[in-house]
């Protein structure tokens, strides 16, 4: 699961998914990116 990978509670990434995302810290966008496998630019041009 994601949220296991990243070290990043699944609630936050539901947030992160739906109609109003809070602004991301940098630390979470590269979290987020190790887990995916993408470099962190590739989540910012989604």
């Amino acid at each position: 699961m994601l949220s296991e990978v990243a070290d990043i509670d699944y609630k936050y990434i539901q947030r992160i998914e739906g109609k109003n995302p809070p602004a991301l810290k940098i630390d979470t966008i590269d979290r987020l990116a190790r887990a995916l496998k993408v470099k962190p630019a590739e989540l910012l041009n989604f």
